[in-house]
Order: structure tokens, then C-alpha cells, then sequence
């Protein structure tokens, strides 16, 4: 029997949106969950386009079921760190379940699941970290992090060197020696060498070149 809603549960901290193609409603937009609490999408079923031959199609229905685990299983399957092994999961925050609910419904129906679910994120997210130490550990490029770790990060309340606003990097100061344009964050002039930033200079204790 065609299941025709579902409630999709979202623990993540930012915006949701997964696209479907070739289905109709095809966009599923589910809002950031606030701190310690869930957002939820209730999905109905689509419609799809059957090509029946000779240049003609058929209306069909997708059940909301499918459409549900479509969302959960492709965003999850599309992230860095997501797995699932002998001692569980380790992923986003979501899951779905069959039927229309509200919000309030589901935090008193179905609480052992968000259980399970925001343990499954909190280890997601202290992987994504260990990701983003590696990656950085082997590159030394900030941009090679990316914005979903820094945002985990930003979460922890934890700090790293890899975590600070990427845009700044692209803002550029003259150096008042030699007039050339350096980044913001320069603390030794690229071209002529001199210090423009005589604190971060001494506190780091870099040897000045010759």
C-alpha cells in the first residue's frame, strides 16, 4: 500500500535542501534545527513523467516513503565522514518516519530515534574535526577546509588554525614601504620584507630574512 506522508526529522544545525529531478514537487527545503531541538518537512507523494512510447507519457505517483529515504540516504551518502559500521553510525542528523506529524508529536513519539540520532551527529561532527586537522596537517591551506567544518568548529566552541572567515584572506592593505598590495593578514611584506604587523611578528618569534 502507497505510503502518501512521511515526516522528515532534521537535527543539523543549517538549512537542508536536496533536489530531485524528473519529480514534481522535486525541491525538499527543511529549515536549521535550533540548538537541542529538531526541524521537520512533512513529504507527500510525487509525481513523475512515464514515457510510454511513440512521444507520449504517463502520469505516476512516487510514495512518500521513497521520496523520505530519498532525501536521508542521498544527503548523508553525499558528506565527508558519514559511515556505517559494526559500532553504528556516524553521520547527519536525520531520519524519517512514516506518517504526518507535527513537530511537538515527534519530539513525544519518537524520542528514542532523536536520541539515536544526535548521537550519530556528535560523532559526525567530532570526525568532521579530525578530517579537518588532517587535511590541514597535510596541506597548510585553509581553503582545503571547508565551510561545514568550520561551522562544526564555531559549534564545539573549540579552536583551531584553520578556523576563521576564508573571505579574509582574499583582502588585500598596502604595505606602507613599498606601496604593493598584500593580504590583510600579512605579517612580513611578500615583496620587500618588511614587517607590517610587529606584534604577530614578535609573538610568533619568526627569524627576519636578510
Amino acid at each position: 500500500m502507497s505510503v502518501e506522508h512521511c515526516t522528515v526529522v532534521s537535527l543539523l544545525p543549517w538549512k537542508l535542501t536536496e533536489e530531485k529531478p524528473g519529480l514534481y514537487p522535486g525541491q525538499f527545503n527543511i529549515a536549521a534545527a535550533p540548538k537541542d531541538g529538531i526541524s521537520i518537512l512533512v513529504v507527500g507523494e510525487s509525481v513523475f513523467q512515464f514515457y510510454v512510447g511513440d512521444g507520449r507519457f504517463m502520469p505516476m505517483k512516487e510514495p512518500a516513503d521513497v521520496i523520505a529515504r530519498s532525501i536521508c540516504r542521498d544527503y548523508k551518502l553525499a558528506k565527508l565522514g558519514f559511515k556505517i559500521g559494526e559500532e553504528g553510525t556516524v553521520g547527519p542528523g536525520l531520519f524519517f518516519v512514516e506518517g504526518k506529524f507535527t513537530e511537538e508529536e515527534v519530539k513525544s513519539r519518537f524520542v528514542k530515534q532523536i536520541q539515536d540520532a544526535r548521537k550519530e551527529q556528535m560523532d559526525w561532527f567530532e570526525a568532521l574535526m579530525n578530517l579537518a586537522d588532517d587535511i590541514f596537517a597535510r596541506t597548510g591551506r585553509h581553503q582545503a577546509v571547508s565551510d561545514e567544518m568550520r561551522h562544526v568548529c564555531n559549534l564545539l566552541g573549540q579552536t583551531r588554525p584553520w578556523n576563521f572567515d576564508i573571505n579574509t584572506l582574499k583582502q588585500t592593505s598596502e604595505c606602507p614601504a613599498c606601496l604593493s598590495q598584500i593580504p590583510q593578514r600579512a605579517i612580513v611584506c611578500a615583496q620587500c620584507k618588511t614587517i607590517v604587523n610587529q606584534a604577530e611578528f614578535d609573538k610568533r618569534k619568526f627569524k627576519q630574512a636578510s
